[in-house]
Formats: C-alpha cells, structure tokens, sequence
C-alpha cells in the first residue's frame, strides 16, 4: 500500500509577501523560512521558561499552604 508524503509548510499563495516566499513569489526562501522557524521556537522557548518559573512559584505556595493547613 502506497501513502502520501506529509508536507509542512504554507500555501505561498496565502501569504505571497513573506518573508519565507522567494522574490519570485514561486517557491520558499529557505533561508527566510529557517529565520522565520527558529524566531518561533526562540519566542516559545521564552513563554515554555515563563511558564515554568510560574509553576515552579505554584508549587511552591501549594506547598506551604499544604504545610499551613494540613489534610485531616
């Protein structure tokens, strides 16, 4: 049995001035496309250590309220 390939991407017709879209508006910059993906993973990696540090402080305050009023 024979299965498609799996592509990611975007259709370059949805969005002909990116920066991911080559000048003549045909084919991805890959170069544009990798800058636009790592800027991405860069910014999710900031809000991924934020979240983190909020639930790292969560923890934190449930344990000392765990210790304050404990379970009967």
């Amino acid at each position: 049995m024979e299965t498609a390939a799996t592509h990611l991407g975007f259709i370059i017709e949805d969005m002909p001035e990116s920066g991911a879209v080559a000048e003549g508006k045909n084919m991805v910059d890959l170069y544009g496309y990798t800058s636009m993906v790592v800027a991405a993973l860069q910014v999710q990696k900031k809000m991924i250590e934020e979240q983190k540090r909020a639930l790292d402080s969560m923890r934190i305050e449930i344990q000392a309220l765990q210790k304050k009023f404990p379970r009967r």
